[in-house]
């Protein structure tokens, strides 16, 4: 069951890296917009703008994660146990999966009606300023929780040509495993997905598709 789980969740993440290469050259944050506001040329309407759609998200945005974080806790609780109640389990998953969904919807409103806000040429501008590192760290999708959850399938990954390098972290210290089939989605701390040069400055060659970093509680 835990690896049903699991599973799931890979399959939900692998459709937010997809996502995330779009919207990280389509769209922009209200953090890049206004740091950049001399670069791109705004003006005092569109600052206040661009602060009002932010404000007008953020308070409902903020109310949402809170009441997710309370429901991940009642999941991790129900996979706990030596037996797993199938049942509630993936009921609490759909709900779950249900408030995420509406997370995400608010975040690509606010990202969208920022977009509107500025003509092309300053997007274009915009494109030009913002540092990659910027773009890479910009949660345009918004993520389950703080902790980012596993992002990429496991169920028939022999199958796929270019796997992402698998590291594990925990007490003995780092390790590469070939799949992630037997973690234990209860013991995880965190997950960090390198992409890019971010990859292969770290790991080389070895990084080229991508490096799944997961941490495990002590």
């Amino acid at each position: 069951m835990k690896r049903t789980i699991l599973y799931l969740f890979f399959v939900i993440g692998s459709a937010n890296l997809f996502a995330q290469d779009i919207f990280h050259t389509q769209l922009f944050t209200a953090d890049m917009a206004l740091k950049y506001r001399n670069e791109i040329g705004l003006s005092d309407q569109q600052v206040s703008d661009i602060k009002k759609i932010y404000q007008n998200q953020i308070t409902e945005f903020n109310s949402l994660k809170w009441d997710l974080d309370v429901e991940l806790e009642a999941l991790k609780k129900l996979l706990k146990g030596a037996k797993v109640d199938e049942k509630a389990t993936l009921a609490q998953m759909e709900k779950v999966m249900g408030m995420e969904d509406r997370l995400k919807r608010l975040k690509l409103t606010m990202l969208i009606q920022i977009k509107n806000k500025l003509t092309l040429e300053q997007q274009e501008k915009l494109k030009k300023v913002q540092t990659e590192s910027e773009i890479l760290s910009s949660d345009l999708i918004t993520s389950l929780s703080e902790n980012p959850r596993v992002l990429l399938k496991i169920d028939g990954m022999n199958s796929i040509e270019k796997q992402p390098l698998y590291i594990i972290k925990d007490s003995n210290g780092e390790r590469t495993v070939p799949s992630v089939e037997d973690v234990d989605t209860t013991e995880i701390e965190s997950v960090e997905v390198l992409k890019g040069e971010s990859a292969t400055e770290v790991y080389g060659k070895k990084g080229a598709n991508g490096v799944v970093i997961i941490k495990m509680k002590k």
